[in-house]
């Protein structure tokens, strides 16, 4: 069904093995960059993405445990010791979800805690009650990357996740993100953003995301317009109180990051290896970020393996947040457990950004 990675995984070992062998597996840049050469075509359509992002991750964990040192400071160098608040979908909504909320994830960003470690336990406990409440009211709740309740209203999705909150005893330590993924949502032909309550401008959406940030405390909005509406995503960063996150619209691409830039859309980026093909380009993008002065916001996928790489990716390049779906997904739940690992690793040099005292 053209879902398999027989194809990718003979790339990899007809293709690209020949021309690595002999180089320096430490040279990350110089393989990364064969690799690119070698597909010749700007989305990497020739080798295909997965076979080069697989291959890239692989040097970088030989490249690793040549060198002597775990795979976070490998990429990130000794300075890297601070772990991202991981910030977990716990309801999914739009079409994903096959019910009648607008965005894509709701997400809950636990920013009131000592340690990574009490943040997840904080966070699981809230799934739980979560859960027990939408089975309590609706039944059987679907379980897809998230819970999918049949909701109605987004404003619905803020309060059952703000009720398990406060039950858990965790109010005003848990904030909440959004993910709305608004290529789902966006007419291209008539211009308009069709939600639940009616079709809207850009302008009008933009106001009903500022209601909702005064309503409840919101910490970032990803994807709030659709991927090439630089000039909306300016907008939002001028009138709204939290992070405007660019997934689509960066691509974690440095060239379209310095394009946001530019024309000052949004203040953070999504980084997500597989969009961008390999670590030397995710770690260039990451560069620029920085020096913009733009938030890293780290993400898995859906869908993707348990390889923890992601974890290690968002403490090398200082993260500030690290998107996963719910506690009950392995692939998601091994980067929570690599990154407590970390935290035992780096003993008191740790520094969780989720910290009370930061």
């Amino acid at each position: 069904m053209g879902k398999g990675v027989l194809k990718a995984v003979q790339n990899v070992n007809t293709l690209i093995a020949p021309r690595l062998i002999g180089m320096p597996v430490d040279d990350q840049y110089a393989i990364d960059q064969l690799m690119v050469g070698l597909d010749g075509t700007p989305n990497k359509r020739w080798l295909g993405g997965n076979a080069i992002t697989a291959v890239s991750i692989a040097v970088a964990r030989a490249g690793a445990k040549f060198s002597g040192v775990p795979l976070y400071h490998y990429l990130g160098g000794p300075e890297a010791t601070a772990l991202p608040i991981v910030c977990p979908n716990l309801i999914s909504g739009s079409k994903t979800a096959g019910n009648h909320l607008d965005f894509e994830d709701f997400l809950v960003v636990p920013f009131g805690f000592d340690t990574f470690a009490d943040s997840i336990r904080a966070v699981v406990e809230t799934f739980h009650i979560l859960y027990k409440n939408l089975c309590k009211k609706f039944g059987l709740v679907a379980q897809i990357t998230a819970l999918a309740p049949p909701l109605f209203r987004n404003e619905d999705a803020f309060d059952y996740l703000s009720e398990a909150i406060d039950q858990a005893g965790y109010t005003g330590r848990i904030g909440f993100g959004i993910d709305v993924a608004s290529g789902l949502i966006y007419n291209p032909k008539t211009n308009l953003y069709e939600l639940e309550r009616g079709a809207c401008t850009r302008e009008e959406l933009i106001s009903y995301y500022s209601e909702l940030c005064k309503k409840y405390p919101i910490k970032f909005i990803e994807d709030g317009l659709h991927e090439n509406d630089f000039d909306g995503f300016a907008c939002m960063r001028k009138v709204l109180p939290t992070l405007i996150v660019g997934d689509d619209l960066f691509a974690t691409d440095a060239r379209r990051l310095q394009k946001g830039y530019d024309l000052q859309a949004g203040n953070a980026i999504l980084i997500k290896v597989n969009q961008v093909g390999t670590i030397s380009q995710t770690l260039e993008t990451t560069d620029l970020a920085k020096k913009l002065d733009y938030a890293l916001v780290a993400s898995t996928r859906s869908g993707e393996t348990e390889d923890p790489f992601q974890a290690d990716i968002g403490v090398a390049i200082g993260a500030q947040y690290m998107k996963t779906g719910c506690p009950f997904r392995g692939e998601m739940v091994t980067k929570w457990n690599r990154i407590m690992e970390i935290e035992e690793q780096l003993g008191d040099k740790a520094y969780f950004r989720g910290r009370l005292d930061k």
